[in-house]
């Protein structure tokens, strides 16, 4: 495990790679390893769809990013964005199958409990305005 001075450092020489090789995907992986270490997702994402942008054939980096996206916050063009990363991913790998099928089985579970969730709250709002939930008009 890297130190935070380390990591500081580290994260300025793959800057400085990424400035010096700015059409190879590899220092754009590095640079998305150093924000996840960071804690930093949106720059993550932003590092590693630059790494794909230049290099699509990346079978753990489709992965990864699947992976990544599937557990943001539910939103639908993350999804179909991870669903397209975890098809390339299984079909140059179709032994990631099972699990990302368990991650989007997963996913979808909690999309529904959302909706469930906001419904639940819709209908205890028009209960507090004296409105029946579900009536119409």
């Amino acid at each position: 495990m890297l130190e935070v001075g380390e990591l500081e450092e580290a994260g300025r020489i793959i800057k400085e790679a990424v400035k010096a090789c700015p059409r190879d995907a590899r220092p754009y992986n590095l640079l998305g390893e150093y924000w996840y270490r960071k804690g930093k997702k949106t720059e993550t994402i932003k590092a590693w769809r630059t790494s794909l942008r230049l290099n699509d054939d990346q079978r753990d980096m489709h992965y990864i990013l699947a992976k990544l996206l599937v557990g943001a916050p539910h939103s639908f063009d993350a999804e179909q964005e991870a669903i397209g990363h975890a098809e390339k991913a299984i079909g140059m790998d179709s032994a990631r199958a099972v699990e990302l099928s368990a991650l989007f089985k997963q996913s979808a579970l909690r999309a529904r409990l959302d909706a469930i969730g906001a419904e639940l709250r819709t209908n205890e709002a028009l209960a507090k305005a004296g409105l029946k939930p579900g009536a119409h008009g």
